[in-house]
């Protein structure tokens, strides 16, 4: 079951930086919640909170991305 404060976790990060990811992987009806955030405090913080509900399949992982714009590449989790 997920509690409204995890509903509104979920709702937030959806609005800010995360998205919802429909994968034949995963199952008829299953998503996945994919978050790109620079801060890994905050990441992980998120990560106990749904991982406390029951709901996070996995611990997050670190991906370099490019910025053409600026030329620097980011470590986001």
């Amino acid at each position: 079951m997920v509690t409204p404060e995890i509903q509104e976790v979920i709702t937030g990060m959806i609005l800010s930086d995360g998205t919802i990811v429909f994968s034949k992987g995963y199952g008829k009806g299953n998503a996945q919640l994919k978050v790109e955030q620079k801060d890994r405090d905050f990441v992980y913080h998120l990560f106990e909170k749904l991982k406390d509900s029951g709901i996070a399949a996995g611990e997050p992982k670190a991906r370099s991305r490019f910025d053409k714009g600026t030329g620097k590449t980011d470590v986001m989790w």
